[in-house]
């Protein structure tokens, strides 16, 4: 008796267990047959596990192939596919406007995923889903980052592509584009890669992986490099040293008309880290695919770089973007390294409030998305999708146009556009113009594959290019 008295616990436990077991196996079974049977969105074809949970998507997230991912989920399901319980991923033409489109239904942006992207808590242009709060925002910002204000900063912008230009010439040694970004820089593109996965991955900042970690470090660093910006710009304006074309200038003067605020120092903060990431790492990650695509093409080589050394025949001037804007394949080239190599995948979620959405009706809840890796390698828009082939911009069809958002659409657009669009032209029409450049050998496919961390990259470490100055210059 006293044995049989001694084994109850132990067969008390383990009743207790299989129990346990049994509950958690039957309510995960519920959970299954309803998000694959019973939930609303159970007619969305789409991945069986991408039904079921949202760590499948997150584990292609993990691996730095979340676009990637998403663009064969559509070539396999459709121009709709829901790739989570509560997530579906279009690439229909309607549904850019739907999602993205002014609209007095509109579907505003996933807090989850945008609230993130920020180093202080305060709003900036890109993360705040409050419509007032943006348009706010945006006011303050609109008339310096229109194309007029950011050419009244261009000579300042041309100092600095001489800097990163002289910086290239190392002789007959390569050297790595990658590296010329600034470690400022790093830290932003560090801090928005992890960022970009606590939506899906609420404790991400624990997993001792090297890109989380670094962004975890990274987030002080900006903190204090960005407040020393502000103090130190402050301290100029007082001097009055610091010019009328300056971008951050027009930042601090600027002031609402409708409100009547101005910006205050943590949302300068906030704002001007949002376009050191803009100016810097985008523009970069552009910057090296055009060099690599226009070196992978010699017909294209040869074109771009006569239509650049015609058109300024004394290599000692330093084009202008008026003069480089003029120039037709210029423009095309950068078009059509946008459309397969653009930085921005333009995964952008937000949530429906209930509507139709690509010809389906979406519950209001949905997190929803228009992919434009998908949108920009539609056959039926752009034959040969994946064919690299400038001349296609020559005479763009209206859907061309509206499929092409390398800087998303509707009023959430990248503000930081023309910004991006001189920088880049004026480095890539001088780069062209006064040296010769070519990839090294030992980059391949393979190395330039891009990895995305919420900007895509060059999943090599370095980009090693051969950039000598032009004979008789």
């Amino acid at each position: 008796m006293a044995i049989l008295n001694s084994l109850a616990p132990a067969a008390t436990w383990t009743t207790y267990a299989i129990a346990t077991a049994l509950g958690a196996l039957l309510y995960a079974s519920a959970i299954i047959t309803y998000r694959l049977c019973f939930h609303p969105l159970s007619k969305f074809p789409g991945p069986v596990l991408g039904k079921i949970t949202s760590w499948h998507a997150t584990w292609a997230s993990l691996q730095g192939r979340s676009t990637r991912k998403r663009y064969q989920w559509l070539q396999r399901y459709g121009p709709v596919a829901r790739i989570g319980p509560n997530e579906l991923v279009f690439s229909c033409m309607p549904s850019i406007k739907d999602i993205y489109g002014q609209s007095s239904n509109p579907c505003l942006k996933d807090t989850a995923f945008y609230d993130g992207f920020s180093i202080t808590g305060t709003s900036n242009v890109f993360n705040t889903s409050d419509r007032l709060e943006h348009a706010r925002i945006r006011r303050l910002q609109s008339h310096g980052f229109s194309l007029a204000g950011v050419l009244k900063a261009e000579p300042r912008i041309a100092a600095l592509v001489r800097r990163f230009l002289d910086a290239l010439e190392h002789g007959a040694q390569p050297v790595d584009l990658a590296a010329r970004a600034r470690p400022q820089a790093r830290d932003v593109d560090a801090f928005i890669n992890v960022t970009a996965l606590k939506g899906m991955v609420p404790c991400i900042e624990w997993l001792p992986t090297a890109f989380v970690q670094e962004s975890v470090r990274a987030r002080p660093r900006l903190v204090r490099f960005a407040r020393e910006c502000v103090d130190e710009f402050r301290a100029r304006v007082r001097d009055r040293s610091v010019g009328e074309g300056s971008l951050l200038k027009r930042m601090f003067d600027a002031q609402d008309k409708e409100t009547g605020t101005a910006f205050s120092d943590e949302e300068l903060m906030e704002n001007a880290l949002i376009f050191l990431q803009a100016g810097t790492g985008t523009s970069l990650t552009t910057v090296l695919y055009f060099v690599y695509e226009v070196d992978r093409h010699p017909e294209v080589r040869r074109r771009l770089v006569d239509e650049i050394r015609g058109a300024f025949a004394d290599v000692g001037v330093f084009p202008s973007f008026k003069e480089l804007d003029r120039l037709p394949y210029l423009s095309m080239v950068f078009d059509e390294v946008l459309r397969l190599r653009g930085p921005l995948p333009t995964n952008l979620p937000r949530r429906s409030p209930g509507k139709v959405i690509g010809g389906h009706y979406v519950p209001a809840g949905t997190l929803v998305a228009n992919l434009g890796w998908a949108t920009h390698r539609d056959p039926s828009v752009f034959p040969d999708p994946l064919a690299f082939k400038p001349e296609r911009w020559a005479n763009p069809t209206p859907d061309m146009k509206t499929m092409f958002r390398p800087f998303n659409t509707g009023p959430r657009n990248c503000i930081g556009m023309h910004l991006a669009r001189v920088q880049i032209f004026l480095t890539l029409g001088a780069l062209y113009l006064k040296y010769d450049v070519r990839m090294d050998p030992k980059m391949t496919e393979q190395g330039m594959e891009e990895l995305d961390r919420g900007v895509l990259q060059p999943k090599a470490e370095e980009v090693m290019v051969h950039v000598t100055r032009r004979k008789n210059f």
